[in-house]
Parts: structure tokens; C-alpha cells; sequence
């Protein structure tokens, strides 16, 4: 079932992504730390040692504070500044980290590094920003709508108190299975966002509004049990935290302690939610309704042309429409059986629309040394390879072949956009978007159930 499916997937990426929430953590917390210190600066200047200290450490006294006299202003400036600051300056981080975070957990099979986080976090900011904003003002818009016209109306009719607080209990019920909608429209956005080379961010949204409604079904129940979770987390930790008083030097550095690390849990279940929307978003890839008609809005596979072993140069218009495996070969590698494995996905799924592309490469340790024609040779005789061969290529460096530069563009490894080794695979939709990239070592036969997703 996709619904739990895309959770456990989700989960499994939220952990693998450890370094990413990390460093989500890491940086508000110094954020928090930045503003927070000087504020308490300021307040203990002015509050000092004394026995006010004291007494507002059991509470707010309304006493204590018509004392503090010109000092309130002070204060309260401290306090305003520190939270126009917070508010400014966490949202922009926010926005940065978000973008950090899904770059990583698309990578569904990659190990998450560092400089993918920030990498994705620079280069998606300006679209996330934008699609923060807007949908932000949406779920304001709805909220005034849904709560803020009917406590208006309310107010100025002679209902009673206790009809009046149920009538917003009920509105505010509506409002919060609204939501998860809203949340998802983003999700969606900028999870297809990370996987595209150009950022437009209200083309994002459209298509967030468009897989949330096309997904509904399993879609919103995924993001009614997290926001739910989320909020019982939540909960927990004000009622549970807030409500405790340390008063020994070692209960306050335990409650720090358990703070930090409940506040480190609530950054990984951000990731558990954006890891699920990423899953349900593959597991449910935009399909043309006729391959035939297949649109290219923007830069894609069949943008690019590649020479046959037979010197024939041919164009990627041949795979519109059509699911693609591309692979870089080579004759003489501990990998090159793989040539049997692929060769059988092509002919068990070529009827349904998958072809496989493969590009010789010589790069790795001089283990395709052959000529065009030898490599044709090889590879139908030992492999009785069927599949389009192309000429020899390189795939890393500035005299990379195109097709490979767009590819690694999309889609990063381990090592980054490099590619390490012969035979890594890069999955393609009908749509000619790189949706997958698989390590050398990823057998063929472990490609069925993406290849399968992709065909229905």
C-alpha cells in the first residue's frame, strides 16, 4: 500500500539523511543562540543579581515588573528586536535548510554528503522562498476565511459565550484537515522542484496543486498521520518541558540535554515528512496521456544527439515518450557481465516503451581500450547485446559528453555529480526527466520495480 510504503520509505530516508538534519539543527540552534544571548544580556543588565531574578524565575509578576519603571522599555525593545530577528532571519534559514533537506532525501539510493545539502539549499533558495511565501499566504488567507469571518460575525451577534467557543472549536477543526492540503502543495513543489535544472517556483506550485489533487487519496492520509505526529510531538514537549522548574545545576543541564534532543527529533520528523512526499511523488511520476504528444516544456533528454557505434548520428527524439536506461559501458570491467542483465530487462520490457541506452567509456582505469567497431563485436557476441550502442564517450570532465552533463546535473552520486565507475545507470520518464541514478553495483535485475513504476 502506498500509503505506508511511502512512510517507511520516507523514515528510512529521514535517518539516512542524519547529516542534513544535523545541520538543520545545528544552524538554528545557533540562530536561536545568536539572538537569544544578547537579549539575556540585556535583561540581566538591567535585572542584575537581585531578588527580581529570583522571583521571576518562579513566574511573571506583575508586581516585579511595574518596578522595572523606564527599564521596561528597554526590555521589551530587547524582546521585539530579538524576535523580529528570529522571525526574519529563521524564516530565510528555513527556507535555505528546506531546500538542503530535499536535494538530499530524493537520493533515494545515494549516501547524503554535506555538499549536496548546501549546494541544493543555494541553488533552490530563490524558488523555495517563493513557494514558502506563497503558500503561506494561502493557509493565511484560508485561516482568515475559515475562522477570522465567522469570529467576526460572531462577535458582533448575540450568540452566547459557550455556543460561540464551539462554533470556533468547529472552525478551527475544519481549518486543520484543511492544512495538510496546503502542506502537501508545497511539499510537492518543492520536491519536484530539486529535480529540476531551471527553478521556477509557480510552475512548482502548479504542478504541487496538481499531483496533491491527481495523488488525493493516498497522498493526504500520509500527511494527516504526520501532521498529526508532529502535533502530539509537539504538545508533548510544551506540556512536558514548560511545565518542569530545575532547580540543582545538574537538572538544568539535563533538561538542556533532553531539550536538545527532542528538538533534534522534531528536525528529523520534518525529514520523515519531506522524505514521504518524495517517495509518493516518485511512486506516482506524471505520465503524457499519449505518448505521441509528449510536450517539452524545458530542457530534457531529447534535447541531445549521440553518435552510433556506426558512425550514424542520431538524435534522443527516438526515446520520446519512452522510458530510458542510460548506462556507461565498458569491455574489460568487473562489471561487464552486467551487459547479460541489461540486455534481459530490454527484452522483457521493450514492448511496454524501455530502452536502454549504452555509452562505451574509457575513463575508468583504460578498461574500454577497443575500437567502435571491436566494441560491437564484444558486445553481441559474448552478451548478444540488442540494445543502441553509441560511441565512446567521455563522462567526467570538461570534454564530457553532453548527454552526461545534463545527466549528472539532475541527478548526483556518492562522490557528488562525478560518476565513479563504469556502468552507472541514470532512469529516465517518459517526459525525458532523469528521475534515478543507480550505482555500478546496483544489478539490473534491481532495477525492476523502478523500471515497472515508470511503465504503468
Amino acid at each position: 500500500m502506498k500509503i505506508f510504503e511511502s512512510l517507511k520509505i520516507g523514515a528510512i530516508r529521514s535517518v539516512k539523511a542524519w547529516k542534513g538534519v544535523l545541520i538543520m539543527y545545528s544552524l538554528t540552534l545557533f540562530l536561536i543562540a545568536l539572538i537569544a544571548l544578547p537579549v539575556k544580556t540585556g535583561i540581566k543588565s538591567v535585572l542584575g543579581s537581585s531578588m527580581v531574578t529570583e522571583l521571576l524565575s518562579k513566574g511573571i509578576s506583575l508586581d516585579v515588573i511595574s518596578d522595572f519603571g523606564t527599564n521596561l522599555n528597554t526590555i521589551i525593545s530587547s524582546l521585539s528586536f530579538g524576535l523580529f530577528l528570529i522571525l526574519l532571519l529563521g524564516g530565510l534559514m528555513n527556507v535555505f535548510l528546506a531546500g538542503g533537506l530535499f536535494s538530499i532525501l530524493k537520493q533515494s539510493e545515494k549516501k547524503p554528503s554535506a555538499a549536496l545539502f548546501f549546494e541544493g539549499g543555494a541553488s533552490n533558495f530563490l524558488s523555495f522562498l517563493i513557494i514558502t511565501v506563497v503558500s503561506s499566504l494561502m493557509i493565511l488567507f484560508i485561516g482568515f476565511i475559515i475562522i477570522g469571518v465567522p469570529a467576526m460575525i460572531a462577535g458582533s451577534s448575540s450568540q452566547s459565550e459557550g455556543a460561540g467557543f464551539r462554533t470556533a472549536r468547529l472552525f478551527a477543526m475544519v481549518l486543520a484537515l484543511i492544512l495538510p492540503v496546503f502542506l502537501l502543495v508545497a511539499d510537492y513543489a518543492r520536491a519536484w522542484q530539486v529535480t529540476r535544472e531551471r527553478k521556477k517556483a509557480f510552475k512548482a506550485l502548479g504542478f504541487g496543486f496538481s499531483q496533491t489533487f491527481r495523488t488525493f487519496l493516498s497522498s493526504y492520509p500520509v500527511m494527516i498521520i504526520l501532521f498529526i505526529i508532529q502535533v502530539l510531538f509537539g504538545w508533548m514537549v510544551l506540556n512536558k518541558l514548560l511545565g518542569s522548574y530545575p532547580v540543582t545545576g545538574g537538572g538544568v543541564f539535563l533538561m538542556f540535554l533532553i531539550s536538545q534532543i527532542l528538538f533534534f527529533v522534531k528536525v528529523l520528523l520534518r525529514g520523515w515528512r519531506y522524505g514521504s512526499v518524495t517517495s509518493l511523488m516518485e511512486m506516482n511520476p506524471e505520465k503524457p496521456s499519449d505518448n505521441s504528444k509528449v510536450i517539452v516544456t524545458e530542457k530534457s533528454l531529447y534535447q541531445f544527439s549521440a553518435r552510433t557505434l556506426q558512425g550514424i548520428e542520431t538524435s534522443m527524439e527516438i526515446c520520446r515518450g519512452k522510458v530510458v536506461l542510460v548506462v556507461n559501458t565498458a569491455s574489460k570491467c568487473g562489471f561487464t557481465p552486467q551487459y547479460e542483465g541489461l540486455e534481459k530487462l530490454y527484452q522483457t520490457y521493450k514492448e511496454r516503451g524501455l530502452v536502454i541506452l549504452g555509452f562505451p567509456c574509457n575513463q575508468f582505469a583504460n578498461q574500454e581500450p577497443g575500437t567502435e567497431a571491436e566494441i560491437a563485436e564484444g558486445c553481441l557476441i559474448n552478451y548478444g547485446v540488442s540494445f543502441p550502442m553509441f560511441s565512446k564517450v567521455e563522462v567526467n570532465g570538461n570534454n564530457a559528453d553532453p548527454i552526461f552533463k545534463y545527466l549528472k546535473s539532475r541527478l548526483h552520486g556518492f562522490t557528488g555529480k562525478r560518476i565513479k565507475w563504469n556502468f552507472t545507470k541514470f532512469l529516465i520518464d517518459a517526459n525525458g526527466i532523469p528521475v534515478k541514478r543507480f550505482s555500478p553495483a546496483t544489478k539490473p535485475e534491481n532495477l525492476v520495480k523502478d523500471i515497472e513504476k515508470l511503465l504503468r
